[in-house]
């Protein structure tokens, strides 16, 4: 299990030893193993948690494959595939910004639904379809199209930190 490793700095030695393990496993027997999903027992395994990261996981990766071409532009997603993106969004919001050293509340464009994802005296308000509060909150900051609003210095703050896990 190489997530604890990943999500706590501190761990990451168990991230390197479980990569290690698992680089020597065939192909096939990894696609098994992703297609089986996480233990129930692991926090990646519990219903909602599983399915909000994985569609997350999914649809960021995506984006960065879409992204990396020259001619890459706009998309619009299905409403149902843009509502279950902004539950996730919702879902995994405060642990995303948990190092931002601002307040931060995420706005779904064309909605009146907002998200506090960190409370704080100065808050940096993020606008974007949920694909793009996907990739803003994943540390795509610079490839997400967002609006940020809010004190000047918060907003370079938050444009400039590390969101990754």
């Amino acid at each position: 299990m190489a997530w604890p490793g990943i999500l706590v700095p501190r761990l990451g030695s168990l991230a390197d030893r479980e990569m290690g393990r698992l680089s020597g496993r065939p192909y096939g027997e990894l696609v098994e193993a992703v297609r089986g999903g996480a233990p129930v027992w692991s926090p990646m395994g519990l219903p909602g948690v599983k399915d909000a990261v994985n569609l997350l996981e999914y649809v960021i990766h995506h984006e960065d494959v879409r992204r990396a071409q020259p001619d890459w532009g706009p998309r619009a997603v299905p409403a149902t595939l843009a509502n279950s993106v902004w539950t996730a969004v919702r879902l995994t919001a405060r642990p995303a910004f948990r190092r931002a050293a601002d307040g931060v509340r995420l706005h779904r464009a064309g909605t009146d639904s907002v998200v506090t994802a960190k409370g704080g005296k100065l808050v940096v308000t993020v606008v974007g379809d949920p694909v793009e509060l996907a990739l803003f909150m994943s540390g795509r900051q610079r490839a997400a199209r967002v609006e940020l609003t809010g004190d000047d210095a918060a907003v370079a703050r938050l444009a400039g930190a590390d969101l990754s896990f």
